[in-house]
């Protein structure tokens, strides 16, 4: 008996925490509040995400999604000056 499993590493879900600080963009220009970004890539089985195998977390630009890489503290100041 052949089975035939689907599997991949391709599903990727994005959560926005929202805005967390005024600034210029460096790439558009523009005077915006850059968005505080999660972006997790999944294992999938049928195209359904199972595991998660990867987290990061950016601050983007709303206007053209430019951004950065934070590390766990950045993320963190970034959280705290949310709330401020």
């Amino acid at each position: 008996m052949l089975g035939l499993i689907i599997a991949g590493f391709d599903h990727i879900k994005e959560k926005d925490y929202g805005e967390t600080y005024p600034t210029k963009c460096p790439n558009c220009n523009n005077n915006v509040y850059l968005h505080l970004k999660n972006i997790k890539k999944f294992f999938t089985v049928f195209f359904i995400p199972l595991i998660p195998y990867k987290s990061k977390y950016y601050l983007l630009c709303p206007i053209c999604n430019t951004g950065t890489k934070l590390s766990k503290e950045e993320v963190e100041k970034a959280k705290e000056f949310m709330k401020a």
